[in-house]
């Protein structure tokens, strides 16, 4: 305990100047003075550390530390994860999970796009996706996340993204509309079988951020409302069939519901039942062909009926009605089996094509040989002849040489025929499609040439108008030049008038006095 007396200097209603036997100054609040104190008083002053006091508020301060720490320092923010959700040919699609933040507060949420600021992601706590489009087709892109809260930077991790090209369909997401089935002819089983053959992503029966096309055929529904709301192109069902018979992604601009051009009519929409067949018998490969045709040049041969004969002999019967498959082992067994004797009639059709073309060859060979004029017999030399009494025609009678080949038929030689018809009306209608194209391109042109020559005369009657406004400008200003000029001389004349009218009213002046004194007079 310190004791110290000390004397007042000088005392004020606030505060009190106190000094010390050093005569140092200390400035001591006066409400805690004794009664009575005046300037010159001595006062003693005590100082005891209260050691008790201490330790209870040194224990509160820890408690509220240890509070603090359990509270705001044990966990922090984590950093975002960043996801690729769905990649077109111009757009991505990228999530990421909800941010967990802790006791921190967000500050902001930042993408960039190869290392560079791209912007901010508006309402990061409840946004979890976000959509770029217009990117460049067959291109590979960097993105990440920057999250800035109050407890400090954390960054995503970086994902490459690489955009599809036009053959590419796997990134096309469709969502169905409404669509009046029994017009078109098809079902929801038929756009989906086209998906799958696409490789594009399953059907979708509400438009999310991911969806690239809206399919439909009537403009009703809420689904379509919000798919036009977010600028979602509005197809009809044919535009999925153009896209998977091109192998390739196609312009949606011929396939919006009002259109009826002839694309909707070409990649029209079938619809296909189909048919399950019942378990039938299993048949080893060996079976299958052994039953395969053995004279492939003969006319009335097994191959060309083996689509309605079953592979192991036994009649199947297959309907159109819905039954129960029982052995999938035994289907696909079955499949294998069409598939291979599929195969080996392809091959057994060419071989005969093959070998009728060689005998044909053949054949006319021989004839060209074996042809002699004594051979010929003449419709009037039968008739003179007595002892035969068959009737002949009046075409020439050609007689072949005995040998192993089996003659040329007529019935192959009319395929051979019809063939190179086929091929030749086929080169025909290219070659009057080609010569078509052509003349609408050359009047094309012309329209275009056209279009210039009027362009032309109206960009020289515009530049005769313009001399015209030009020279009439000139005029216009040489008129108000001449207007300035009168202006002027009209303001010196008047300068002049003001001039001389004070010695006029002097003169009128004098008059109107002599008038009044003639007047009194």
């Amino acid at each position: 305990m310190v004791e110290v007396s000390l004397t007042v200097g000088k005392l004020d209603a606030s505060l009190a100047l106190l000094l010390t036997k050093d005569h140092h100054l200390i400035e001591f609040p006066t409400i805690l003075l004794p009664d009575g104190v005046q300037a010159g008083s001595i006062v003693k002053i005590r100082c005891d550390r209260d050691l008790d006091n201490e330790k209870k508020e040194e224990q509160q301060f820890h408690e509220v530390q240890d509070q603090i720490f359990k509270m705001f320092g044990q966990s922090e923010p984590e950093k975002p994860v960043l996801k690729l959700r769905n990649v077109t040919q111009t757009s991505c699609v990228l999530e990421w999970e909800p941010l967990k933040l802790s006791t921190a507060s967000i500050k902001s949420l930042t993408l960039y796009k190869n290392g560079e600021r791209l912007g901010q992601i508006p309402n990061p706590l409840i946004n979890t996706t976000t959509k770029l489009s217009g990117l460049p087709i067959d291109t590979p892109f960097k993105f990440s996340l920057r999250l800035d809260t109050t407890a400090g930077v954390y960054h995503s991790n970086e994902i490459e993204v690489r955009t599809h090209k036009m053959t590419d369909l796997s990134g096309i997401t469709v969502c169905l509309g409404e669509i009046d089935w029994k017009e078109e002819g098809i079902n929801k089983e038929d756009i989906a079988d086209i998906l799958k053959s696409m490789n594009a992503k399953p059907l979708q029966s509400e438009v999310k951020v991911d969806t690239t096309h809206f399919v439909c055929t009537l403009a009703k529904g809420q689904q379509w409302k919000k798919a036009v709301d977010n600028n979602i192109p509005v197809v009809r069902p044919e535009w999925l069939k153009a896209c998977d018979t091109d192998k390739r992604i196609v312009g949606v601009r011929m396939f919006y519901l009002d259109a009826n051009g002839e694309l909707i009519k070409q990649y029209k929409i079938t619809h296909k039942e189909k048919i399950i067949v019942t378990n039938p018998p299993a048949a080893s490969d060996s079976d299958a062909a052994d039953e395969l045709p053995k004279n492939p040049s003969s006319k009335n041969s097994k191959s060309e009926q083996f689509d309605d004969v079953p592979l192991d002999g036994s009649s199947t019967n297959v309907t159109g009605e819905k039954t129960v498959v029982s052995d999938d082992a035994a289907l696909k067994e079955t499949a294998d089996k069409l598939t291979k004797a599929e195969e080996i009639i392809a091959a057994e059709k060419t071989e005969v094509l093959e070998s009728k073309l060689e005998e044909d060859q053949k054949a006319v060979e021989k004839t060209e040989i074996a042809c002699t004029p004594d051979e010929v017999v003449d419709e009037e030399s039968v008739k003179d002849d007595p002892t035969d009494k068959e009737p002949v025609s009046a075409e020439p009678v050609i007689k072949v040489e005995d040998s192993g080949d089996e003659p040329v038929s007529e019935s192959n030689e009319e395929e051979i025929v019809t063939e190179d018809n086929k091929q030749e009306e086929q080169k025909e209608e290219k070659t009057e499609e080609v010569e078509e194209k052509t003349e609408e391109v050359e009047e094309k042109t012309e329209e275009v040439e056209e279009k210039t020559e009027e362009v032309e005369e109206k960009t020289e009657e515009v530049k005769e108008k313009t001399e015209e406004v030009e020279e009439k400008t000139e005029e216009v200003k040489e008129k108000t030049e001449e207007v300035e000029e009168k202006a002027e001389e009209v303001e010196k004349k008047t300068e002049e008038v003001e001039k001389r009218k004070p010695a006029a009213t002097k003169s009128e002046n004098k008059k109107s006095k002599k008038k009044k004194k003639q007047s009194k007079k």
